[in-house]
């Protein structure tokens, strides 16, 4: 047998015998089932195999017409044996990179023939089995719009497309299963004619989600009558939010707060600030009570810290303070220790208060080897005031003593 008895139509009729024993052809089984021993034939073999492979995997390739082995010299065959490798190497880089990318990708001729895709897109469109196999184009294109919520702006944008073909982005298309994707065309331009285009569709719907959250948590944190803070981990704790309530709270502003050291731009808290880098620093989260210079005015506040942690669950990028003004509260508190150790009518210390502060003083005299002395005074017939004038008036009677 010679080499110009070889010829495409010989090796497809042999592929095709191979594929039908349900086997994968390849250069050793190919000649085998021809009855060829030796190497002689490998190189114009691989080219007409190769031929066969690119025609039966993609469109691109059906109106190139294998060569005729007449046609071919020695020296032609291997210089096409030598670009059929470099080809299959680009094309081999080229599908790599495809299904390597995140995006689902589709590539149109220019007749409009749905002509390749990738893996990404099978798996995010659902393609059924059936349209996978019988290598419909038109099937494919018809599921893939039967997917989309608005077929008729998808269609007008494709014809635009097609008219004037710009590369770039191209809005949002919505699923009807919920999912937005966002797209992107790139034309595909040889000698300066468009012979084929390129859609990238990129999954957008968790971050469309997570903006969405990000809104609403916005939203309920400027709606908060708490005070909420927000500090960036690092060695300066810059302030990275502060909430309406926050501003109005502290007594500051914006542009002297944001993007700041938190002690720079909040330079009340500089007295606490060593109870503050205690739990920024060390505890990483905590809580404190300070007194804070608001308005003219001296408040109370307590202030909750907590930190927020990267998708690791480890790293901790920011801390959150919520800060609250407990000042009624303090006064209320302050209000009740008073009454639990003073007489609810004069006003004196009561028997409470006196037994801890004897208490107290015979400690003190104990450690410091002191003397201390207990005064009693008492009101003559008071008893009588009370029995023939009444309680009222011995009320007034004591109040008026406790006043001396």
């Amino acid at each position: 047998m010679s080499k110009k008895q070889i010829d495409y139509a010989m090796v497809e009729k042999t592929i095709l015998v191979i594929v039908n024993q349900n086997q994968k052809p390849d250069l050793a089984s190919i000649k085998k089932q021809m009855g060829i021993l030796d190497n002689h034939f490998d190189q114009i073999i691989e080219y007409y195999f190769y031929m066969w492979e690119q025609r039966h995997t993609t469109t691109y390739l059906d109106t190139i017409e294998p060569l005729k082995t007449s046609e071919l010299n020695e020296f032609q065959v291997k210089d096409f044996a030598k670009r059929t490798v470099q080809l299959e190497e680009s094309l081999a880089m080229m599908r790599a990179t495809i299904e390597a990318t995140e995006d689902c990708l589709l590539m149109i001729n220019k007749e409009g023939k749905l002509v390749g895709f990738n893996k990404k897109l099978v798996d995010f469109v659902g393609l059924p089995q059936s349209v996978l196999t019988s290598k419909d184009e038109t099937e494919g294109l018809k599921y893939l719009f039967s997917q989309i919520v608005d077929q008729q702006e998808l269609a007008t944008l494709v014809t635009q497309k097609y008219q004037n073909p710009v590369p770039g982005p191209c809005g949002e298309m919505l699923f009807k299963d919920g999912r937005i994707v966002e797209r992107y065309y790139q034309p595909q331009i040889v000698n300066n004619e468009v012979v084929g285009h390129v859609w990238s569709l990129r999954d957008i719907t968790e971050r469309r989600k997570q903006e969405k959250t990000l809104r609403l948590a916005n939203r309920a944190m400027s709606a908060s009558t708490h005070g909420i803070i927000l500090i960036e981990n690092n060695a300066e704790f810059i302030v990275t939010y502060i909430n309406p309530a926050s501003i109005d709270l502290l007594s500051i502003n914006t542009s002297t707060t944001l993007q700041k050291p938190l002690f720079d731009g909040i330079p009340e808290l500089r007295s606490h600030q060593n109870k503050l880098l205690e739990i920024l620093q060390i505890e990483k989260k905590g809580a404190l009570t300070l007194q804070y210079p608001s308005k003219e005015k001296v408040i109370w506040l307590d202030i909750k810290i907590d930190p927020i942690y990267e998708k690791d669950q480890k790293t901790i990028s920011h801390f959150v303070c919520i800060i609250n003004d407990v000042s009624r509260n303090k006064e209320l508190e302050n209000i009740l220790q008073y009454k639990a150790v003073h007489d609810a009518l004069t006003g004196l210390p009561n028997k409470l208060y006196l037994e801890d502060s004897i208490r107290y003083r015979i400690n003190e005299a104990s450690r410091n080897v002191e003397k201390f002395g207990l005064l009693f005074i008492d009101i003559d017939r008071f008893k009588n005031t009370n029995d023939t004038l009444g309680h009222r008036v011995g009320d007034i009677l004591l109040c008026l003593f406790s006043k001396r």
